[in-house]
C-alpha cells in the first residue's frame, strides 16, 4: 500500500515538473505583441481627475494580443475622489470594458507611494513593461504638466520639465533626466509622446534623438484632457501593422480633431532629421553672428510665433522672417535652408490657424534678451542642444547686444497692449532704436461723451498720439509735440464708444535705452462746450484740409446729427445764393466737400463740382452717392473769387462753432444764431437699408460661407436673418469666423447645435474679435442653425464665418487599404503626400463651395505646387485605385 502511494507521488511530481517545463517552453517562445504602449501618468497633482478620465479612456479600448497597454500611475489625496481614492502607484494592464467612470483594468502592482519626478521611477516603469510586455514595437507616452524654460508654476529648476510630483516636493523629469533613463534602459521607443504642454521644442527633440524615432509635442499648452486615448488605440488595435510613422500622424490627427483644432497645436517629428535641422540653425546663426545682425533679429523679435511660454517661438517661422527680411544674401540662404530642413523634418503639423498661423511643429527657445537665462548655454542644465550648437552662443551674445521692450510685441495695431481707460492704468514701456520704431496701445470707450486724458512722462523727445480706427482708416483725434524731455498731455472729450489707440513715438533715432511711463485716465464726465466737439470726432482734420486746399475762398459749417444713434443718409445739400453775380461777372462754378465725423471724404471723387442756375435755396442730389453717416459730419464750399456768384456768410461762424437746428417740414436747418445771412441746409433721411441677408438661407453642401451681405457697407438695423445648414451624412459642422465687429451688447451672432432655435447654444457672439480669438464653435451632429440680429441703433463692419465637415481619419484595414497623410497643414506653398500604397496617386482640392479647383497626380513624398492657390480652406481627396480618402487642407 506504502508503494503505491509512493509511486503515486512521484508520478504526481513528474507530471507537475512537466506542466512546469512546458508553461516555461511556451512562456519563452510566445510571440511578443506587435506594440507595447507604456503610458507613464503622474497624476499625483492638480491634474489627477484628468488622470482618471484619461485612464478610463484606454480601457474603452483595452489591451489585445497585439497591443498591450501598460500604465503606472500615481495619484494625488487631494483633487479627486473617485476609484476608492487610492492615492499609491500603481501599474495596470489596460483592459477593455464599457464603464467610462471606474477603473476596472487588470492590477498588476500596488508600488506605495513613489516619486514619479524621478528618473529611476521612469527607469523602472520601462524595464518592467518591456519585459512583461515584450513587443516588436514600442511606444512611451509621458503624460503629465509640461513647462517652459521658465516655468510660471512654483518650480525652481528652469529648464524643461515635466511630470511635477506634488507629494515629493514638487519633483519633476528634466531633459537630461529623461535622457538618462532611456540611455540605462536601452529601450529604442518607435514613438515617444509628450501628453503635456510646451514641449514641442527642438532642445526635447534633440535629447531625445537617440532614443526614439518620432517625437509627439506641442508647442502650444495643451487642454487638461490632453489626447483622445480611445479613439487612437481603437485604430491601432484595428491596424496593428500599421508603421510608426502613420502612428505619429494619426496622433496628431486624432489630438487636433478631438479638441476640434481650437486653441492647439500638436506635432509629429521625425527624430532622424532632427541633426539636419541643427546643422542648418548652425549655419544661420553663424551668418547673424559673423555679419553682426544682431539688430535683424531684434527687428523681426515681436513677430515671430510665440505661445503661451512667450521665450518659445516657432523655429520655422523664425527663419523665414530672417528670410524675407535680411539684406545679406548668405543669412538669406541660410535661413532658407532651415525652413526647409524642418519642414523635413515635421511628419504633421495641425493647429488652430487663427491662434497660431504660422506653427510649423517645432519651437526653439528664443528670450527677450532681458529674460535670457545664461544657465541655458553655460551647461548648468545639462541640455544637450545648446552645447552640441551655436544656438546657446548666440543666444549669449544677442542678449548682451540688444535689449527689446519687454512690453512687445505692440509695434502693431493688431497686436497693441490693451488698457483699461477706467481704471487709471499706468505702463511702463521702453525704445531701442531703430529696432523700435514706436508702441500702440489700445483702449475701449463704452459710454458716450466719455473724456480721457493721457499722461506720458519720457526722457528724451517723444510725440504721443490719440488715434481712432474707423473704416479701416486711421484718423488722428489729438496729438502732443512737446520738446525735449517736457511731459507730452492729451485731454479730449466727447468720445464717442469705439475702440482708440494710443501712440507713443520717439523723435530722434537714439540707440540707447528709451524708458518713458504712460498713465490714461478716463472719465463719463462732459467738462468742455460744444467747441471741442469738432476736435473729438476729426472733424478739425477736415477743415485743416479743406482749408490747405483752397487757393482762393471758402465757407464751411460742422453740422450736428440731430439722430446720432440711427445711420442717417445725406439725399441732398441746400445752398442759399442771394445773386448770380459776384465782380461784375457771370456765372461760375462751386467746389463742394463733404467729411464725415473722422475726417474722411464722403463723396467718392472727394470733391463735387456744380454752377448755379438760379438765386435763392439751389439743392444738390446726393442721393445716388448713398452717403451715411452716424455722427457729425462737415460741408465746405470752395470759389473762385472772381467768376462766381456772391455768397452770403458770416466768416466769424463759418465753423459753425454756434450752430443750432431746427426742424421744418422734413429738413433740417444750421445756422449760425445771430445770422440768417449765410444759410446751408441738408436734407437727411432716417430710412434704414433693408438688411442685406435673408430671413431664411437653407445650405446642403459640404462647405460653405457665409456672412451679414454687407461687403463693404455697414449691415443694416433691425436685421434678423437665419441660417440652416443641414449636410446629410455629416457627423459635426464646424463654424470659423474670419472677421467680426459689430455693435457690442447690441447686435449678436447666435449659433445652435441642431436645426433650429429649439436646440442648445453653441456659442453668442457680439463686439470684436480677431485673430487668434475670432470664435470656432463645431456641431455636434449632421445640422447647425445661426441667428443674426441686430437694433435699431447704430451697426458696424459685420462678420463672415466658413463652415466645413470635419472628415474623420480614414479607416486602416490592412496592407491593401490607404494609410496617407498630407503634410504640411497648413501649407503656403508646397505639400506632399506620405504612407504606404500606390506609387502614384491622384490629389484633387475642392473649394469652399464644393468646386474642382486643382488636380495632379504625383508620387509619395514628392513635392506638389499649391502656390498659386488662394488661402482658404478645402476638402482634398487622395485616390489611389480603389481607394479615397478625404481631409480638410487649409492653405494660408
Amino acid at each position: 500500500m506504502s508503494s503505491n502511494i509512493f509511486d503515486k507521488k512521484n508520478a504526481m511530481r513528474k507530471i507537475i515538473a512537466f506542466l512546469f517545463l512546458s508553461a516555461v517552453f511556451v512562456l519563452s517562445f510566445a510571440q511578443p505583441a506587435k506594440w507595447t504602449v507604456m503610458v507613464y501618468l503622474d497624476a499625483d497633482n492638480d491634474l489627477e481627475d484628468f488622470g482618471i478620465i484619461d485612464l478610463n479612456e484606454m480601457e474603452l479600448a483595452g489591451s489585445t494580443t497585439d497591443v498591450k497597454i501598460v500604465v503606472q500611475i500615481d495619484r494625488n489625496p487631494d483633487y479627486d475622489n473617485s476609484n476608492g481614492n487610492w492615492t499609491n502607484t500603481r501599474r495596470y494592464l489596460v483592459t477593455k470594458d464599457t464603464d467610462s467612470t471606474k477603473i476596472n483594468s487588470t492590477l498588476l502592482q500596488q508600488l506605495g507611494e513613489q516619486n514619479m519626478g524621478h528618473p529611476n521611477t521612469l527607469l523602472s516603469f520601462i524595464n518592467y513593461a518591456k519585459t512583461n510586455y515584450p513587443a516588436n514595437h514600442y511606444a512611451l507616452i509621458i503624460w503629465n504638466h509640461g513647462a517652459g524654460w521658465r516655468s510660471s508654476r512654483k518650480i525652481t529648476k528652469p529648464y524643461k520639465d515635466i511630470c511635477w510630483d506634488e507629494t515629493n516636493n514638487n519633483d519633476s523629469l528634466s531633459s537630461f533626466e529623461i535622457d538618462s533613463a532611456l540611455s540605462v534602459s536601452s529601450t529604442h521607443f518607435d514613438i515617444i509622446g509628450y501628453d503635456a504642454c510646451l514641449m514641442g521644442m527642438i532642445e526635447n527633440a534633440y535629447q531625445l534623438r537617440n532614443h526614439c524615432d518620432y517625437m509627439i509635442g506641442s508647442e502650444e499648452t495643451e487642454p487638461g484632457d490632453g489626447y483622445q486615448y480611445t479613439t487612437l488605440l481603437n485604430d491601432l488595435i484595428a491596424h496593428p501593422d500599421m508603421t510608426s510613422r502613420v502612428l505619429a500622424g494619426k496622433m496628431v490627427y486624432y489630438y487636433a480633431e478631438s479638441h476640434n483644432y481650437n486653441d492647439i497645436t500638436q506635432a509629429a517629428i521625425d527624430l532622424s532629421k532632427i541633426r539636419n535641422v541643427a546643422t542648418k540653425l548652425d549655419a544661420l546663426a553663424s551668418a547673424i553672428m559673423s555679419n553682426n545682425l544682431y539688430d535683424e533679429v531684434a527687428a523681426i523679435f515681436s513677430e515671430i510665433e510665440y505661445y503661451s511660454e512667450s521665450s518659445s517661438k516657432d523655429l520655422w517661422h523664425f527663419a523665414h522672417l530672417m528670410s524675407i527680411s535680411t539684406s545679406f544674401s548668405a543669412v538669406e540662404a541660410a535661413a532658407e535652408n532651415l525652413k526647409t530642413a524642418v519642414t523635413q523634418a515635421v511628419v504633421l503639423s495641425l493647429c488652430d490657424t487663427n491662434m497660431f498661423r504660422y506653427s510649423h511643429g517645432l519651437a526653439i527657445y528664443l528670450p527677450d534678451p532681458l529674460m535670457y537665462d545664461d544657465g541655458y548655454s553655460d551647461g548648468s542644465y545639462r541640455i544637450e542642444f545648446p552645447d552640441s550648437s551655436l544656438w546657446g552662443g548666440f543666444l549669449s551674445n544677442f542678449a548682451q547686444k540688444v535689449i527689446l521692450d519687454n512690453t512687445e510685441p505692440n509695434d502693431y495695431f493688431a497686436t497693441a497692449t490693451y488698457l483699461d481707460i477706467y481704471d487709471a492704468a499706468i505702463q511702463d514701456g521702453y525704445f531701442t532704436q531703430p529696432f523700435d520704431q514706436f508702441d500702440v496701445y489700445k483702449v475701449y470707450n463704452s459710454i458716450d461723451d466719455a473724456g480721457l486724458s493721457i499722461d506720458l512722462s519720457v526722457p528724451a523727445d517723444y510725440d504721443l498720439y490719440l488715434l481712432r480706427v474707423h473704416d479701416s482708416i486711421i484718423d488722428t483725434l489729438a496729438f502732443s509735440w512737446e520738446s525735449g524731455s517736457n511731459p507730452e498731455y492729451i485731454s479730449i472729450y466727447h468720445l464717442i464708444p469705439g475702440w482708440y489707440h494710443i501712440v507713443v513715438v520717439p523723435y530722434n533715432n537714439d540707440t540707447s535705452s528709451q524708458p518713458y511711463t504712460l498713465e490714461i485716465d478716463g472719465t463719463a464726465d462732459d467738462l468742455w462746450d460744444d467747441t471741442a466737439t469738432t476736435l473729438a470726432y476729426g472733424l478739425d482734420k477736415a477743415m485743416n484740409y479743406f482749408s490747405s486746399n483752397s487757393a482762393n475762398s471758402g465757407a464751411g459749417m460742422v453740422f450736428t446729427n440731430p439722430k446720432p444713434d440711427m445711420q442717417t443718409q445725406i439725399k441732398k445739400v441746400w445752398l442759399y445764393f442771394p445773386t448770380l453775380k459776384a465782380d461784375g461777372s457771370g456765372n461760375g462754378r462751386f467746389q463742394l466737400y463733404l467729411f464725415d465725423h473722422a475726417g474722411q471724404p464722403l463723396l467718392p471723387d472727394s470733391v463735387r463740382f456744380f454752377t448755379p442756375l438760379h438765386t435763392g435755396w439751389m439743392g444738390i442730389d446726393l442721393t445716388a452717392d448713398n452717403l451715411y453717416v452716424q455722427d457729425n459730419f462737415f460741408v465746405g464750399l470752395y470759389w473762385d473769387g472772381v467768376n462766381t456768384p456772391g455768397i452770403g456768410f458770416d466768416m466769424l461762424k463759418s465753423y459753425g462753432n454756434a450752430m443750432v437746428y431746427q426742424e421744418e417740414e422734413g429738413v433740417f436747418d444750421w445756422y449760425p444764431v445771430d445770422s440768417m445771412v449765410f444759410l446751408i441746409r441738408a436734407e437727411l433721411d432716417h430710412n434704414e437699408p433693408a438688411p442685406y441677408c435673408n430671413s431664411l438661407t437653407t445650405l446642403t453642401s459640404a462647405t460653405g460661407t457665409i456672412s451679414d451681405g454687407s461687403n463693404s457697407a455697414y449691415y443694416a438695423s433691425n436685421t434678423l436673418c437665419n441660417w440652416k445648414i443641414e449636410v446629410p451624412g455629416a457627423s459635426s459642422i464646424e463654424l470659423r469666423f474670419t472677421s467680426f465687429l459689430t455693435e457690442e451688447d447690441y447686435d449678436f451672432v447666435t449659433v445652435f447645435d441642431g436645426p433650429d432655435t429649439n436646440a442648445d447654444i453653441l456659442g453668442e457672439f457680439s463686439g470684436v474679435y480677431s485673430g487668434r480669438n475670432l470664435p470656432v464653435v463645431t456641431s455636434t451632429g449632421n445640422s447647425m442653425f445661426i441667428e443674426f440680429s441686430s437694433d435699431e441703433y447704430l451697426t458696424d463692419e459685420g462678420w463672415e464665418a466658413v463652415y466645413t465637415i470635419p472628415v474623420l481619419f480614414p479607416p486602416v484595414a490592412g496592407d491593401n487599404e490607404l494609410q496617407y497623410l498630407l503634410y504640411p497643414n497648413p501649407a503656403s506653398d508646397v505639400v506632399r503626400i506620405t504612407g504606404q500604397g500606390n506609387a502614384v496617386i491622384h490629389l484633387g482640392l475642392l473649394s469652399a463651395d464644393g468646386t474642382r479647383v486643382y488636380e495632379t497626380f504625383a508620387g509619395l513624398n514628392e513635392d506638389i505646387d499649391i502656390s498659386g492657390l488662394p488661402a482658404g480652406f478645402y476638402l482634398a481627396r487622395i485616390t489611389s485605385g480603389m481607394h479615397v480618402v478625404t481631409c480638410k487642407l487649409i492653405v494660408r
